[in-house]
């Protein structure tokens, strides 16, 4: 099986360390001969390791309470000791897995350890069984029927089957046939249930005899679900537009008993005769071939399929479909046993399962090659249907997968995409021997038997001359790491800056993955590695930015919220930027550079994450195209995903309700995972809450098969993750209703959520869920797996936090003005705002000015902490700082005029969720260079008299000249808008004016509505003398003032300016179909302003 998530830049190596005093002093002629011995030795244990590993026995007996709990430690710390440093030397390997063991204790000790799961002793040998269903597709049940042989090999007069949710007919059970003739057969006694190992004890009233075979007859019936495991129902759309539903399965792990008593264990195999009652419109697939097919009353037929091999439950697979909706592609006769394969799935998109048909068939042919083991079966059909939890299935004969899997389409797919496809089939196929004619005897049994590699594996470290370099694992053929001397690193790093050429483009790759996984055991510097990919300026291969993308991705997960982040992506962005200028956004043919076709996507994505303005701008160019017209989207399949993305992450609500309106409509899986994709880099706090509830909705537009991945999506997310924390905190009882007690969903979101925690109050909060949950479920291993992967980034921050500093400034000179982000710690949600600007002017050679400012701001917190920081630059700050929180107040501020920093620390730590309002007096300056709120003039012509005024230009980053503010585009907030001035000024901001209000001192108080929620850079106002042409009732629906406004001699000079802004305001709701959420637009004309638009 394969999982619901793919991404092929994804890496997740075992680091292999040894001691550093180690050195192997090697010449060059026998170097590789050492090397090509210990790959051989390596690859030889490895197989001889799988092999006993599969064909160990595992005992039936209980443990002991002791024994549990010691193995739930172990297993807890697996995949940590896996992903830690392993020597080479025992004291070392042991010294690494005692600390990861102690880190796992700090939540096992603390939680409820769950009660071993029983398996169904072995005294009994299962045959086969006979087993005819009738599913009900209307009514959404089923019945069925079953026969069970098995053999005796221990007196007992027990059968204990795994069942759940089936109700059993008591009456029907009973022995009906025993090789054993000269006794009464056993009759039923008694039964129990176990509810927490899934059991039902049959106690007969006669032992069964040793050597004999016996069948057990009994009726059931249930319900046919709709949680995607089991016998469940999934729905379509067919061609008409109609949405309809048919049946198909998905057994593993252990969902085998929910269609059948079974014995539901992988190494419990038996032969399978199924039978399946239908209606003659149906049609019916499973593991082999119908047999033949009785024709009964009322349109039914009863389809026998042929027996299969002995084989595990939960390979079992049935399907049952319309035949008007449903069909395979013609067969394909494989090898000279004439194997049949074909592709299956909704006719309406055979034509598009052309590719993964082709690459089936050829794969089953290479496989047969390869194993020279040929495929048992007589067919191996590869079935899309529309929801299925998993990626794929390899069920023995009749492999199952999401559409996604399968489905191409060269104008709607894209070519990573093309590359899972054929990824998966062949995954698939390979299961056939691997997991199927060989199977573990219990889940996790693989992983538990190879742990030992740990040991045996080992870190090559080479010592050369001062003017030559050596590179071991050349091709990366070896599965270890190398860790070169620093001689031979700093060798090497020389000549990929000077000809990189001459390395190999795999060796490349190795050696980035290589000191980048090293690095996160602190075997070497972080710095190292950072240094090393300084060459990437002049790479353009596949691979070496493969593992780069791998590598920056995962350092920007662990220096999440680091003030140091935003620096760092500006130095992946600069060795990113001479790839994005050659590969640019035209679309490349797959056919012709299939490589560069896949890195294209790729590098787009990153270069527009990282904020490189042509890219972002290249991106909306393109989305824009395809706003104007919704029913044709041109945007190259390959890009869709990096355009949606960039374009909500930048974009505001109306760029993702016309996302989510595309979803609503989509029926084509991989465009509604690139659909779902873009959605979820929404930065909008408000569009995110609402996103993630879309997923626990009754009747979700959003299909069961994607909820799980989407939800991990948001919460890897930089925006997403805390407010993904936070929900899932608030939703777990959903959650775990949902996916809590099987198949590994709920784990992927706990992983996917604390992937972004590196410090210790998100730990203590993480420890303080995790055991506040009596019942895990199967998140119980994934809570233990997240809290040493919080552990170790805890401690890779505290000793590479300051060589990475040191790295991107060197000589600790600081970053420039514009490099630094906030941390993650609050979000804004209003702005109430008042300025008072002094243009009272006498000295006409004067420019300058100052402006009283207050600001009271509505924030949130969402990641509890005891300061915030806001930016603000060429404001005087009036104390005191209040809150509107009772007993909490300002003890101390720090300004960082290199950052425009403003950090208000208060006396108390603040917690999520919390809101309140921080007032903050100030005085600004008016400054006469055309950024935040500014002083302008212009000389009256009447009378050569100066006259001075207020305009404002905050983009990019000006807003925090005007008010102290969260200055960055993606912290959106509603504005409210206060000007105290001179009676014979007006003013203008974003929003219509709400009220005026004469004052005592002669002067006007304005107020503004309330704005829509808009980024800091977007806040207007004009202070000034002007008169306006204004035309009512404008755009689409008339609703909207428009006014040009400039200087009064001027005013008759505006009318060709207000014929134009009235026609294109209309012509614009019309062409995006969107309203223009503002009921009035002001163009207003300045003499002095630096962007000219």
């Amino acid at each position: 099986m394969v999982s619901e998530s793919f991404d092929l830049s994804t890496t997740d190596p075992t680091i292999i360390t040894n001691d550093s005093k180690t050195i192997y002093h090697v010449k060059k002629p026998i170097f590789w001969a050492i090397v090509s011995g210990i790959v051989a030795i390596f690859i030889t244990l490895l197989v001889l390791t799988i092999y006993f590993g599969v064909n160990q026995k595992v005992s039936a007996s209980k443990t002991t309470a002791t024994t549990t709990t010691t193995t739930a430690k172990i297993a807890a710390t697996t995949e940590a000791i896996e992903a830690a440093t392993a020597s080479s030397k025992t004291t070392t390997l042991t010294a690494t897995t005692t600390r990861i063991i102690a880190t796992a204790t700090e939540l096992i000790e603390t939680t409820i350890l769950a009660p071993p799961i029983e398996r169904i002793p072995t005294n009994l040998r299962q045959e086969e069984y006979r087993l005819t269903l009738f599913p009900n597709l209307t009514s959404e049940t089923f019945t069925g029927v079953l026969f069970y042989t098995f053999t005796c090999l221990e007196t007992t007069n027990e059968v204990v089957l795994h069942q759940k949710d089936l109700l059993l007919n008591n009456s029907t059970i009973k022995i009906v046939n025993s090789s054993l003739t000269v006794s009464p057969l056993p009759v039923l006694d008694s039964w129990s249930y176990d509810d927490y190992s899934e059991l039902i004890r049959l106690k007969f009233s006669s032992p069964f005899i040793p050597n004999h075979n016996y069948t057990l007859y009994l009726t059931f019936s249930a319900n046919i679900s709709r949680e995607l495991h089991g016998l469940y129902i999934s729905k379509y759309i067919d061609t008409n537009g109609i949405t309809k539903t048919f049946m198909t399965s998905q057994m593993e792990p252990t969902h085998a008993r929910t269609v059948f008593p079974c014995i539901d264990e992988p190494a419990r195999k038996a032969i399978f005769y199924i039978s399946v009652l239908h209606d003659s419109s149906e049609r019916v697939w499973s593991n082999g071939e119908i047999q033949r097919t009785e024709i009964l009353d009322k349109g039914k037929l009863l389809s026998h399929f042929t027996p299969t091999l002995k084989m595990s439950t939960f390979l079992l697979a049935i399907i049952v479909a319309s035949k008007s909706d449903f069909d395979c592609r013609p067969e394909s006769i494989v090898g000279s046993t004439n194997i049949s394969s074909r592709v299956c799935g909704r006719i309406d998109i055979l034509p598009q399962l052309a590719y993964a048909d082709e690459i089936a068939s050829k794969s089953l042919v290479y496989f047969n090659e390869y194993f020279d083991i040929p495929y048992p079966l007589p067919k191996l059909e590869h079935f899309a249907v529309p929801d299925f939890g998993a990626g794929a299935m390899e069920n023995y004969g009749l492999a199952i997968y999401r559409e996604v899997g399968l489905f191409y389409d060269e104008n709607t797919v894209s070519a990573s995409r093309k590359q899972y496809i054929t990824t998966v089939v062949t995954h698939e196929i390979a299961h056939q021997w691997f997991g199927n004619l060989v199977s573990p005897a219990w889940w996790g049994e693989f992983r538990n038997s190879v742990v030992w590699l740990n040991d045996t594996l080992m870190r090559l470290q080479i010592s050369t001359s001062d003017s030559d370099w050596i590179l071991a694992n050349p091709d990366y053929l070896g599965i270890y790491r190398t860790k070169y001397d620093a001689r031979n690193f700093r060798l090497i790093i020389s000549q990929l800056l000077s000809d990189h050429t001459r390395i190999p483009t795999i060796t490349r790759g190795a050696l980035i993955d290589d000191v980048f996984a090293l690095s996160r055991t602190s075997l070497v510097n972080t710095s190292d590695a950072y240094e090393l990919i300084r060459y990437l300026k002049d790479e353009v291969e596949f691979v070496p930015w493969t593992a780069a993308f791998s590598a920056m991705r995962l350092q920007e997960d662990l220096l999440t919220g680091q003030e140091i982040l935003l620096d760092v992506q500006q130095y992946f962005l600069e060795l990113l930027l001479p790839l994005y200028h050659k590969i640019g956004w035209e679309p490349i043919d797959q056919s012709k550079d299939w490589l560069r076709a896949l890195l294209q996507p790729s590098v787009l994505s990153a270069a527009c994450r990282y904020g490189h303005r042509e890219c972002v701008e290249e991106a909306r160019k393109t989305y824009r195209r395809w706003f104007s017209n919704p029913a044709l989207n041109q945007i190259p399949a390959t890009l869709r995903s990096t355009v949606y993305c960039t374009i909500i992450r930048a974009g505001s609500q109306p760029e993702f309700n016309f996302l989510w309106d595309r979803l609503t409509q989509e029926n084509v899986a991989s465009e509604t995972l690139n659909l779902l994709n873009g959605l979820a880099c929404t930065q909008d706090p408000s569009l995110i809450l609402w996103f993630l509830n879309q997923h626990l909705k009754i009747n979700s537009i959003i299909r069961d098969q994607d909820l799980a991945a989407s939800i991990q999506r948001v919460a890897r997310s930089s925006h997403g993750n805390q407010i993904a924390w936070n929900w899932i905190r608030d939703n777990w009882d959903q959650l775990f209703s949902k996916w809590g007690k099987s198949g590994s969903s709920l784990s992927g979101i706990i992983d996917a959520v604390s992937s972004r925690f590196i410090n210790s109050r998100q730990r203590d909060e993480f420890v303080t869920f995790a055991n506040s949950i009596s019942d895990k479920g199967t998140t119980y291993r994934q809570f233990q797996l997240s809290l040493d992967k919080i552990n170790a980034a805890i401690e890779w921050n505290r000793i590479n936090l300051n060589g990475i500093t040191s790295f991107v400034h060197p000589g600790n000179t600081g970053p420039e003005v514009n490099s630094h982000r906030l941390p993650s710690l609050a979000i804004p949600i209003h702005y109430n705002l008042y300025v008072k600007p002094y243009l009272n002017i006498s000295d006409s050679n004067v420019r300058y000015s100052i402006f009283e400012g207050d600001v009271n701001i509505t924030i949130k917190i969402i990641q509890a902490t005891d300061y915030i920081i806001l930016h603000k630059r060429f404001i005087v700050v009036r104390y005191p700082i209040t809150l509107s929180i009772p007993r909490v107040s300002v003890i101390r501020t720090i300004y960082d005029n290199e950052r425009d920093f403003f950090t208000i620390i208060f006396n108390q730590t603040l917690l999520n969720n919390t809101e309140f309002t921080l007032m903050i007096p100030y005085i600004g300056e008016l400054r006469n260079d055309t950024f935040g709120f500014y002083l302008s003039s212009y000389l009256r012509s009447t009378d050569k008299v100066r006259r001075y005024l207020v305009a404002s230009q905050m983009e990019p980053i000006s807003a925090r000249r005007a008010l102290p503010c969260f200055d960055e585009p993606a912290l959106k907030a509603t504005y409210t808008i206060i000007v105290e001035h001179e009676q014979h000024y007006r003013a203008w901001s974003n929003m219509p004016i709400a009220s005026t209000q004469n004052q005592l001192n002669g002067w006007i108080i304005t107020q503004f509505e309330k704005s829509v929620p808009m980024s800091s850079y977007l806040l207007a106002l004009v202070v000034a003398d002007f008169e306006c042409l204004v035309q009512n009732n404008t755009g689409h629906y008339r609703n909207i003032t428009t006014s040009i406004c400039a200087q009064p001699e001027k005013k008759n000079d505006l009318y060709y300016a207000l014929k134009v802004a009235t026609k294109n305001i209309e012509d614009f709701e019309e062409q995006y179909k969107v309203n223009f959420p503002i009921s009035k637009v002001d163009h207003i004309a300045v003499p002095d302003f630096d962007a000219g638009k």
